[in-house]
């Protein structure tokens, strides 16, 4: 069940991966990449190993130890009009360091706020599948036992 529910999300990303893989074609930019690609003045992600970015709207957090429930996320300061969302619900989240909650099932991802503007159609399939994903991990399909 895990990983069909992640297979639905990858495949909701198809659009924007589209994207990112002209970008990689024109500027040899990975599609997965580390955050100081986007952020290269930001001195807090120089020895990052626990976060990633896909192209440059999204930040993926994942909980790397077992029996966690939470997970401290750096967020690095936007343009003036923009910030950054969680997925798949869209709540504004602070730049900075934070901690929030991932239990297993529910990773921590966050999006460039407009990303639903940019990419509509992706984003109604991400938030869709993402509330699915929720859903089955607090039932407890997702626990190993």
């Amino acid at each position: 069940r895990h990983f069909g529910a992640f297979a639905r999300v990858h495949s909701a990303l198809c659009e924007y991966r589209s994207v990112l893989m002209i970008e990689a074609q024109e500027k040899g930019y990975p599609l997965s990449r580390h955050p100081m690609l986007n952020f290269p003045d930001d001195t807090n992600l120089r020895d990052m190993t626990t976060q990633v970015m896909v192209g440059s709207e999204m930040m993926i957090a994942p909980v790397l130890l077992p029996n966690t429930t939470s997970i401290s996320v750096y967020l690095p300061k936007l343009a003036d009009e923009q910030h950054w969302v969680r997925w798949p619900d869209y709540e504004p989240a602070s730049n900075g360091w934070g901690t929030y909650e991932a239990p297993v099932g529910i990773p921590a991802v966050f999006l460039i706020s407009g990303f639903a503007d940019r990419y509509p159609s992706v984003w109604e399939r991400l938030r869709v599948e993402g509330l699915k994903v929720i859903k089955e991990a607090k039932s407890g399909v997702y626990e190993c036992k």
